[in-house]
């Protein structure tokens, strides 16, 4: 059985179990009882399945435990012998994006910068992000370049939002030491990137 089964195995679960919205599996072998639900003890063939759920409003949420005794059940029934699968939570980062945009003459600056926020959120709809994914600046640059009446985008920057008062995550991400050549590396701790509220998370300005 390979990694790739097990997380089909994941995402195939029946609803009536609980619903599995992000998982990634790697190998680990030394597991961490205080993260983990299952064997405890130290296997060279252990497998580390980290997972999240969506909540009411879709975003990323710890997977709660009865969904997570419910997937062990499920993939048992698939694994191998040897194999030993700890159930583990992923890191959500959450994070916003700020930016700057000038217009072309003639253009209508708050449609453009309306449809160049809408580029944005579209860029970071959870549903095309998984785990440990960078953020690709360029590319996310060049689609914002595309929207009519947009000369340029500049002061484009992704900030980390910390605050669990506010309803955020409260994993802290020091993104410009993860930042090289133009992409956001993600941490080598399983994690996925998050725009919680893009209707206060992604802001912009027009300039000239």
């Amino acid at each position: 059985v390979t990694k790739e089964d097990y997380l089909a195995r994941v995402y195939s679960m029946p609803p009536r179990f609980g619903s599995i919205s992000k998982a990634y599996i790697t190998q680990d072998d030394v597991v961490q009882q205080a993260n983990s639900i299952g064997t405890n003890t130290a296997n060279p063939l252990a497998l580390n399945l980290y997972i999240l759920s969506y909540d009411e409003n879709k975003n990323l949420t710890i997977t709660n435990e009865t969904t997570k005794q419910n997937l062990r059940q499920y993939i048992n029934q698939y694994r191998m012998l040897t194999d030993a699968i700890n159930i583990r939570n992923g890191f959500v980062v959450n994070i916003g994006v700020d930016f700057d945009v000038l217009t072309l003459p003639g253009s209508n600056a708050k449609e453009v910068l309306f449809n160049v926020i809408k580029v944005v959120r579209d860029f970071f709809q959870i549903d095309k992000w998984q785990f440990n994914q960078p953020i690709m600046l360029p590319s996310l640059t060049a689609q914002m370049d595309q929207v009519d009446g947009v000369q340029t985008i500049t002061n484009l920057t992704i900030k980390n939002n910390v605050n669990p008062v506010n309803g955020y995550s409260g994993a802290i991400y020091n993104i410009e030491n993860a930042t090289h050549n133009n992409i956001i590396y993600p941490s080598l701790d399983p994690m996925i990137w998050e725009i919680k509220y893009p209707d206060k998370d992604i802001r912009g300005k027009v300039i000239g």
